[in-house]
């Protein structure tokens, strides 16, 4: 290397460190002239606590980025600098930022834009209760049930037995019914339905081997398979809320009060804290209504905020999938022959959210030579309605092709609804499985309008008009009103205009419903129609959920052909392991008279947790309830008594919720004096007619009591005043020791139990044992160590 390079690299060197020494001095300087101080930060006259802060020179305040964090702030952002060896954040250089230092009160007092500060989330959907049992136990029902039907002056009679077994386990559950029925003519068994169903919970998804329904929707068919199903199932959550609500979003900057008001009636207050806050799940009834929010801040100024809304649950939230799909062979002659299986089928549909606005879908259905196949629209016209259109277009192997399609308006606000439809059908259109009426519907068209208040009652008025291909041509007219007449009565009347074939009728229509205590109800109606008039009247009982009776009398006449009146009663008895019920109808006519008896007998036997029990038919979930080998303790459902524990302190209830959360508890009352229950309601929410084993914790309530001493030579000394330990199980429990070594320890289960005490800094061990007794308390005298 030359000289004159040696003396640039080293000119270079020395000016480089000359640049890093101003630098360093700046920083240094400026941060011996920064203070730390302990500040009282108020945050948009919110108060948040005391803060390390370091005050500038310059006036500027710097504030760790953590503790602005914990102050509020969302991400803080702006210049940082190194104080005391921590990086700090410079407040003047952050944006939508002021402050202030009050030195006589140390107090920092900062205003920041609410978007900087944390989302505030006010949910209003409907929270799962994080008590609630999700039961998977193995668990199996038999219903049976026995019918008996006779019919004179015939002497007609018919038997049948019915049975559905159903077995679940896990996330699995088998179903298999079937009917045997015996008349005169013939003896006949046939098997209806069985399947196995796999439900993931979860994901509110359900798949169904064997036989099942399959449905392909709007424009579309039902039909009954031996196969397979795949399909989502939103009632498997029913706190989720799969149509789009209501949802609203603001901002404060002070701390503020929140009012929300739904169509004019409040329905919810909050504190905010300032920054964003977004209403979120909001429900209300179908149609157009209006949300209005009203903020009120520290200093009683008042801000109000108007969401108009379209309230509808034929959309579906946007991103979410609705869909069932099913395949499989044709179930044909269907309670008539076994096993009777035909061709190919298949039928399904799908539907997804666009936004919350807009849903499309999907349908079709094939088999046998016939298929269909088209799309759906369902379209939220902002606050003026719902749109839903279906078009579809079937062809078969015969070279036959046909379309259909419908459109559909509805509109609900208030008082007021609206509603249009209107489904046209080709000739040749077909679905599957569907056999052709002797007449097939051209057109089908209607429209209504309707008004409803609480003072006025209800009023409608509707139109309709069916065009056949071939056939008589039919068109309605009808005009319904309904109220309550009284606090325990109501009303009903329609008038109708019916014409076909260019020969118009009249119909009217007047009913009466009057409840004159809780359980009962009385309904009278009389209907005036061309070429004759028929009327009735009521009386009934309601069934109770649980053990009970209900009844119903009926009488009927008739004039028109012919006079006939009909005079009908029925009885059902709940009973602890059954239902009971007769019928009895009686027909007089000027053709003759006749009668008609029934009887039905109806039961089930259940299967969980290694018992077995008879109750009530099973058509949903079912539970076991124990209370610890307690008789006669009443057991409530939804705070319904649904029975009592039997000898051995077990009870059966059928029934449950299937997915819902049930509320099963017991009487507390019914619990002798000297035992304790610490919990006696419990929340259950079964599978699809799975069972849930809810055993209730029941102690007896029994103290121990005696005297502990120690073997000093010849002496026993009492141990006094010490702190023992025992072993209960798995629980570890202390108890004291008083004068002359008396203790007294309660809630103690007969058996041996392990007990310790330090004396003198040695431990002594020994076990205690606790004898079987009914008495409260057992006094077990002397124990000497």
């Amino acid at each position: 290397m030359s000289d004159a390079a040696a003396v640039n690299a080293f000119l270079v060197r020395l000016a480089l460190f000359v640049f890093m020494a101003i630098l360093f001095s700046s920083m240094a300087s400026r941060a011996s002239a920064a203070e730390a101080i302990v500040a009282e930060v108020v945050l948009n006259q919110e108060r948040k606590g005391a803060f390390i802060v370091y005050l500038g020179d310059d006036g500027d305040v710097l504030v760790k980025p953590a503790d602005l964090m914990s102050m509020g702030f969302r991400e803080p952002s702006g210049h940082r600098a190194l104080m005391g060896g921590e990086e700090h954040l410079s407040l003047r250089s952050m944006q939508s930022v002021s402050f202030a230092f009050v030195e006589r009160t140390l107090t920092l007092e900062i205003i920041a834009a609410p978007d900087l500060l944390p989302v505030r989330s006010i949910s209003f959907g409907a929270e799962r209760n994080p008590r609630v049992i999700y039961p998977r136990e193995t668990s199996a029902f038999l219903n049976y049930r026995f019918d008996y039907f006779s019919m004179d002056p015939a002497v007609a009679r018919t038997f049948a037995a019915a049975a559905e077994l159903g077995v679940r386990t896990s996330d699995y559950l088998f179903l298999s019914d079937g009917i045997y029925s015996e008349t005169a003519m013939e003896r006949r068994f046939v098997r209806l339905m069985s399947s196995v169903t796999y439900d993931r919970r979860r994901a509110m998804d359900r798949v169904i081997a064997g036989d099942l329904i399959a449905s392909s929707g709007d424009l579309g068919t039902v039909l009954n398979l031996g196969g397979v199903s795949y399909s989502r199932v939103y009632g498997m959550n029913p706190s989720f809320v799969r149509y789009p609500t209501i949802d609203y979003s603001g901002l404060v900057s002070l701390p503020s009060d929140m009012e929300v008001y739904l169509n004019g009636a409040r329905v919810r207050t909050e504190k905010l804290r300032p920054g964003e806050f977004e209403i979120i799940d909001l429900t209300a009834q179908s149609g157009a209504g209006n949300l209005e929010i009203l903020i009120r801040d520290p200093f009683g100024r008042e801000q109000r905020f108007s969401h108009p809304y379209y309230m509808t649950e034929v959309l579906l939230k946007e991103g979410l999938h609705d869909f069932s799909y099913g395949a499989g062979f044709f179930r044909r002659n269907f309670g008539v022959k076994n096993d009777d299986y035909g061709p190919l089928a298949a039928a399904g549909f799908h539907r997804y959210g666009i936004t919350d606005a807009l849903t499309i879908g999907i349908r079709g259905d094939g088999g046998d030579g016939t298929f269909s196949l088209g799309p759906q629209v369902v379209w939220r016209a902002g606050a003026a309605g719902v749109v839903s259109s279906s078009l579809s277009r079937s062809f078969d192997t015969d070279g036959k092709e046909g379309t259909a399609g419908s459109l559909g308006y509805g509109y609900r606000s208030g008082s007021y609804s609206g509603r249009l439809l209107a489904r046209g059908f080709t000739e040749h259109y077909q679905n599957v499985g569907v056999v052709p009426p002797a007449e097939k519907t051209r057109l089908e068209a209607g429209a209504g309008i309707g008004y409803s208040t609480r003072q006025f009652g209800s009023l409608s008025v509707d139109a309709a008009v069916v065009k056949k291909h071939a056939g008589l041509d039919r068109e309605t007219e009808a005009i319904t009103y309904s109220r309550n007449i009284a606090r325990n009565a109501s009303m009903y009347a329609t008038l109708r205009r019916i014409e076909e074939g260019n020969s118009p009728s009249y119909e009217f229509f007047l009913g009466f419903t009057l409840y004159p205590a809780k359980e009962y109800t009385v309904a009278s109606n009389y209907q005036r129609y061309e070429g004759g008039q028929r009327g009735s009247v009521q009386v009934q009982k309601s069934q109770p959920s649980g053990e009970g009776a209900g009844y119903r009398a009926q009488y009927e006449y008739a004039d028109d052909q012919e006079r006939i009146t009909t005079a009908s009663a029925s009885m059902q008895y709940n009973a602890p392991y059954g239902i009971y019920r007769g019928d009895y109808t009686g027909r007089n006519g000027d053709s003759g008279n006749s009668s008609t008896y029934a009887l039905s007998a109806a039961g089930a036997a259940v299967y969980a947790d290694g018992s077995i029990g008879f109750v009530r038919p099973v058509h949903d979930g079912f539970a076991l309830v124990r209370a610890g080998g307690l008789q006669g303790v009443r057991v409530y459902h939804n705070n319904q008594e649904v029975g009592r524990t039997d000898a051995s302190g077990k009870a059966f209830i059928p029934n449950l919720g299937s997915y819902y959360e049930n509320q099963i508890s017991i009487s507390d009352k019914d619990i002798p004096i000297d035992y304790y229950m610490p919990e006696v309601r419990r929340f259950v929410s079964p599978p699809l007619r799975g069972a849930a084993v809810l055993a209730f914790e029941v102690r007896k309530i029994q103290a121990v009591t005696g005297t502990l001493s120690l073997r000093r030579g010849k002496k026993a000394v009492p141990v006094e005043f010490h702190e023992v330990t025992m072993v209960i199980g798995e629980e570890e429990r202390s108890f004291p020791t008083g004068r002359g070594g008396e203790f007294f320890v309660e809630d103690v289960p007969a058996g041996r139990h392990r007990v310790s005490v330090v004396i003198d800094g040695e431990q002594h061990a020994f076990d205690l044992d606790v004898p079987k007794s009914d008495e409260m308390i057992i006094d077990l005298g002397g124990i000497l160590l």
